[in-house]
């Protein structure tokens, strides 16, 4: 399903209990807010991502790339802590702890998504006083994501979904606009890729105010590092954990 609003002050609300599901599309202006890029070698995507992002607000943090991207970075002009300990989940702490401004967004330095999306996610989180927007990328018509991704981001979503009696459209975009206070005080237990999904778990059954955003979404340039088999099934694994409270 899209969304097709008439006017760029519109916006369309689909209610979930305390998350909200919204399509909006908004006049972008300038608020205070870091982009935190986390990376391991991504010298072909990182330079087109922080400059869409811009270098003066994007922190770079690099699991110790061996490819180049460190010195990509620093040539950009954007922020960049090495921090070789392992994960995105650890990237996005340490990220978060560099961070000074009141808002955090969080994006892939593959190029995946659009930092051009991240003015108006800040906008609305802003404007409607939320602690979280995550983008959501399975609706929204034109973005291309292979199909056994598609449907396995599709699965994994609806049974997470089941399981916490929250609805959340798309538990593992990365795409995140995050209250820096609030999210302080949820920082997830994992240092991997299951941190996206226990942030999203761990602020809706805390009652936070999060809404989602149709966002752009495109094909990685260069080989994905996801698994399929291996990583959706560790990601259902580890919300079973966290319903058990295990994780």
């Amino acid at each position: 399903k899209s969304w097709t609003l008439p006017h760029p002050q519109s916006s369309a609300f689909y209610s979930f209990g305390r998350l909200t599901f919204l399509g909006v599309c908004l006049d972008s202006q300038h608020h205070s807010y870091c982009v935190i890029i986390p990376t391991l070698n991504e010298a072909a995507n990182i330079a087109g991502v922080i400059r869409l992002a811009g270098p003066a607000r994007t922190l770079v943090v690099d699991g110790g790339s061996s490819d180049g991207t460190i010195e990509i970075v620093r040539k950009s002009g954007a922020r960049l802590v090495v921090d070789r300990t392992p994960g995105n989940g650890r990237a996005y702490k340490v990220g978060l702890e560099n961070a000074d401004t009141e808002f955090i967004a969080l994006l892939d330095g593959d190029g995946t998504y659009d930092p051009r999306d991240l003015p108006a996610a800040v906008e609305l989180a802003v404007r409607e006083g939320a602690d979280a927007v995550f983008g959501e990328r399975l609706s929204k018509k034109g973005n291309y994501m292979r199909l056994p991704r598609y449907w396995g981001n599709v699965a994994v979503s609806v049974f997470l979904s089941l399981l916490f009696i929250k609805w959340m459209p798309d538990t593992q975009s990365g795409f995140l606009i995050l209250r820096r206070s609030v999210a302080l005080r949820h920082l997830p237990k994992s240092d991997g890729m299951p941190h996206i999904q226990e942030i999203k778990i761990g602020m809706g059954r805390a009652g936070c105010k999060c809404l989602w955003l149709p966002i752009s979404y495109y094909d990685r340039e260069t080989g994905s590092k996801f698994r399929f088999f291996r990583d959706g099934f560790g990601l259902v694994f580890h919300g079973l954990r966290m319903r058990l409270g295990l994780a």
